[in-house]
């Protein structure tokens, strides 16, 4: 796989509400399917910028909440470089899975470059995070989904991010389900 393509795939996308594509799935020439995750760390910019201001105005004023800056400066920072990004290139043609995992920023770290044979595949599997409850921070009792593609040897490829939303993660499943054929079984995991 190219470098230049992941690297394009880079630059999330928007629609026409004005809101940052998360996943975009398409078919290519009906041999080809890809995936592209775009995390979004728009925030996460937004928040370090903030922090930089607190950091100058504590400057002049208060010493200690310089230190507070900080700590919240290596938390920001952390968290942009963590960011994932991935593109997966399913192809009928020859056969193989290509799968780049990598920083939003280009980072090598926790940098991944794969390639699957499709003979390989067992199962598309649906992850359930249950997100609230009694002892959650949220107000909210929030399930939300993730897909994997489960191959032999038992190794699983991220298909999607884990923040989908139960018609996200249908419509996702469906998609794949329907391009690698419906043969394929799927199994929803809590």
């Amino acid at each position: 796989m190219s470098e230049e393509k992941f690297k394009l795939a880079l630059a999330a996308p928007i629609d026409k509400n004005g809101y940052v594509i998360k996943i975009a799935v398409s078919v290519e020439d009906l041999h080809i399917l890809t995936i592209r995750h775009y995390p979004e760390f728009l925030w996460y910019t937004f928040g370090i910028l903030g922090i930089f201001a607190i950091a100058f105005i504590s400057l002049l004023t208060n010493r200690e909440l310089l230190i507070i800056c900080a700590v919240l400066l290596v938390v920001m920072s952390y968290y942009i470089f963590n960011e994932r990004a991935f593109i997966c290139l399913i192809n009928k043609k020859t056969g193989l899975i290509n799968y780049h995992r990598s920083g939003v920023l280009m980072t090598s770290l926790n940098e991944q470059k794969n390639e699957y044979n499709i003979s390989e595949i067992k199962r598309l599997e649906m992850h359930r995070y249950i997100k609230g409850g009694q002892w959650s921070w949220s107000w909210f009792g929030v399930d939300t989904l993730q897909i994997f593609l489960l191959l032999n040897k038992n190794q699983r490829i991220s298909l999607s991010p884990s923040n989908l939303s139960f018609s996200e993660c249908q419509e996702l499943t469906e998609q794949i389900r329907n391009f690698l054929g419906n043969d394929i079984p799927i199994k929803a995991l809590d």
